[in-house]
Order: C-alpha cells, then sequence, then structure tokens
C-alpha cells in the first residue's frame, strides 16, 4: 500500500503544472561577450549591378540599398563604435566601402551631374558621426593602411578612366586575399601593362606612378608593381625573359590615363536617384557651382 501511494504522489507531482517565468537577456551585451564585428553585404549587394559613371542613373531598387547603408556609416564607425572593429583590417574595409558607397551616391545624383570630378570628392557627406568628404575618406584610408599600395586600387571610382570598383565589398576577415585580387584584376585589364620588345620599353598605366608605398625610382616601382598589380602571366613571363628581373634592360613609361567614355542613356533627372533622396542619409548638399564632368 505505501508503494502504490508513494507512485500516486509521484504522478500527481509531475502533472502539477506550475507557470513558467520569463527569460529577459539584456539589451547590450555584457563586457566578456565580443561584439559581432561590422559586415557589409549591403554594399555587396549594390556592387553586384555595376558602377553607374557620372551622368548614368542608379535604378530604385538598388537605391534603396545603398541609402539604408549609407544610413549605417553615418551612425557608426572605427571612432564611435569601435567594438565593431576588432582589428585593422576590419577599419580599412570600412573607410574604403565608405569611399565606394559615397562614390555612387554622388556619381549617380543627378543634381550633381555638372560638377567637376574634384568638386564631387570634395562634396561633404555624413560617416562615422562627422562630416567628410570622399578626398579625405581617402586619405583615411591610406592613412589606416600605411605600407599597402593596392588599397588605392578602390579609390578610384573610374570617373578618371582608373580601374573600376570590385564586384563585391571589401570584408575586414578576407582583406588579404582580396587586395591580391583587385590586383590581379587591374593589372590583367587590357592596356594596364604593354610591352615593345624592339624598343625594350615596359608601358604601365599611369595609375602606378600614383601609388603609394613604392620605390620613386620607376624602374624600381615598376618592378614592385609587377608582383602588386601583374599583368596575365604570359605577359609578365615575356617583361622578365625581354628586361630581366630587376627591368634593369628595359625602360619604363607611363601609358596616360584615358578620359572617361560619356555616360550612355537619359541625361535628364530621375526621380529614383535624386541627390536629395541621398541627403537624408548624409549627404550635405553642396552649393558652389563646378566645370561639367
Amino acid at each position: 500500500m505505501l508503494g502504490v501511494g508513494l507512485l500516486c504522489l509521484l504522478a500527481a507531482t509531475a502533472c502539477e503544472r506550475r507557470p513558467t517565468r520569463a527569460v529577459r537577456l539584456p539589451l547590450n551585451s555584457p563586457w566578456w561577450q565580443p561584439a559581432v564585428p561590422m559586415t557589409h553585404a549591403a554594399l555587396s549587394a549594390v556592387l553586384a549591378g555595376g558602377f553607374p559613371l557620372p551622368g548614368q542613373d542608379l535604378d530604385p531598387r538598388r537605391l534603396q540599398v545603398l541609402r539604408g547603408y549609407l544610413a549605417i556609416l553615418a551612425e557608426g564607425g572605427p571612432e564611435t563604435t569601435p567594438e565593431l572593429f576588432p582589428d585593422q583590417a576590419h577599419v580599412i574595409a570600412y573607410y574604403l566601402n565608405a569611399h565606394m558607397a559615397w562614390a555612387h551616391a554622388l556619381g549617380a545624383a543627378p543634381d550633381l551631374r555638372s560638377r567637376s570630378v574634384g568638386g564631387l570628392e570634395d562634396t561633404p557627406v555624413r560617416v562615422d558621426r562627422r562630416t567628410t568628404s570622399l578626398r579625405e575618406l581617402a586619405a583615411r584610408a591610406t592613412q589606416e593602411s600605411a605600407g599597402e599600395p593596392r588599397t588605392a586600387l578602390f579609390l578610384n571610382p573610374g570617373w578618371r578612366g582608373g580601374p573600376r570598383f570590385p564586384p563585391s565589398a571589401v570584408e575586414g576577415y578576407s582583406l588579404t586575399w582580396q587586395l591580391a585580387e583587385q590586383g590581379r584584376r587591374v593589372g590583367g585589364a587590357a592596356g594596364f601593362w604593354a610591352l615593345d620588345e624592339g624598343a625594350r620599353q615596359v608601358r604601365v598605366h599611369a595609375l602606378v606612378e600614383e601609388l603609394p608605398a613604392l620605390p620613386p625610382e620607376p624602374g624600381l616601382r615598376a618592378r614592385r608593381a609587377l608582383d602588386l598589380v601583374p599583368p596575365p602571366e604570359p605577359l609578365r613571363g615575356r617583361i622578365l625573359a625581354t628586361c630581366g628581373e630587376q627591368l634593369g634592360r628595359c625602360t619604363v613609361s607611363w601609358t596616360p590615363v584615358a578620359p572617361p567614355h560619356p555616360a550612355p542613356g537619359p541625361q535628364h533627372p530621375h526621380p529614383a536617384t535624386q541627390a536629395s533622396d541621398l541627403r537624408q542619409d548624409g549627404l550635405q548638399h553642396p552649393t558652389r557651382p563646378g566645370r561639367s564632368l
């Protein structure tokens, strides 16, 4: 009888319904839990559609994604939210992506089409809770990546005939690989490298003359660029075979940068890409007139 009573008591206890208590997590992560590094998938979605030259419209879908990304950039960055940038690679990626995103926005804004390239580079924008410009963002990216010339390959939006942007945003966790890929992509473009074997002359895109952290002497500069911004392998091998390992048997000249081609398509303002639409996400609308692009 005692055993039967004990079983009944246990069964009744097991079936008793007790209210559960809600567990509330803290709004902010505790100090011992590292923050998730900032990533840039939204910009990758914009870059995947190609880069609009000044005078070209940005389609409404990409514009909406870009506006959201610019708003994120305006509210945080390495200075105001350092917990999102665990190492220097993430800091470099932030400034490179901020430059690329705002180059997209400014280059596609119809009411800025009368501005010169220099005027667009000096247009005030909002990044990391402060007012800055494309020119200052490029200088900051170069400063943060001191000693790495290839970051400059992400800072020319093609307005002067320079290298186009990559097909995706730069991420801190893959920065080393992306620098190498962008170097191969740029160096492999038609006309970036050329060899006149009879005259023993190597012609290189003038962008190499401006890359930071390279030797000033043209031959040494070109030799370093041959590794960092390499041409396709058959041409690279021919250059070394003709000119020697240090290019000492050849002269080096810089190929002038060709002006960008006129933008195709209609030149009238597209309501989806007015700069006034971007202004709420950080664009400080300029009032100073500039010469035509």
